[in-house]
């Protein structure tokens, strides 16, 4: 019996074998270099997606880190002006407290 025969059906791999071979050469070329194309480009793309929420993730905490050093910076300036005032609140009290009222010429 043939393999062409109904009782004995081909399978798939003989009939793969078979369209392959009766391409061209070009074509065969041509759909080989355009598979492992793909194949670089899915293997690429899954990499980048692996890659970027870690980079993300740093880039957030040096976000946080220099958020958290600017608030820092922020309260000590605040802290610092408020030292500044209290200061010249005393300055003025004591100024005023030994301030003699207008006395009369004698």
């Amino acid at each position: 019996m043939s393999g062409d025969s109904p009782a004995c059906p081909r399978s798939i791999k003989d009939r793969a074998a078979d369209f392959l071979f009766s391409q061209p050469p070009t074509v065969v070329v041509l759909s080989a270099f355009l598979s492992i194309l793909i194949a670089a480009i899915w293997y690429g793309v899954q990499d980048v997606k692996a890659l970027v929420p870690g980079l993300l993730r740093q880039i957030q905490s040096g976000y946080e880190a220099s958020e958290a050093k600017h608030t820092e910076q922020i309260k000590l300036i605040k802290d610092d002006r408020e030292a500044e005032r209290q200061w010249m609140r005393e300055v003025l009290n004591n100024r005023r407290v030994n301030e003699k009222p207008f006395a009369v010429n004698p």
